[in-house]
């Protein structure tokens, strides 16, 4: 698998588990996002594959806490107007 398709799937995944995670908050999805294409594009002229791989690696580990440890947490008014907050993994 070459660099660049290596890279471009993960940057999908990426998006694609920011979609998920941040579902509901349009701003935090777009400030993630914002900053993973950043730092995928500090590295565009990385020609060493070995350093690809592993910034590669280090974006999915980023990419599997965001899947598994980000809660999303709603607030609700119930009908005596007290706010009720609901938890989402």
């Amino acid at each position: 698998m070459s660099a660049y398709k290596g890279t471009l799937e993960f940057y999908r995944r990426f998006i694609k588990t920011c979609m998920k995670s941040f579902d509901g908050d349009p701003e935090m999805f777009h400030r993630v996002r914002i900053e993973c294409k950043k730092r995928i594009l500090e590295n565009k002229n990385e020609s060493d594959i070995v350093k690809i791989h592993e910034h590669i690696f280090f974006g999915e580990e980023s990419r599997d806490f965001l899947e598994n440890n980000i809660i999303q947490v709603y607030e609700n008014e119930n009908d005596l107007g007290k706010i009720i907050r609901q938890w989402q993994l």
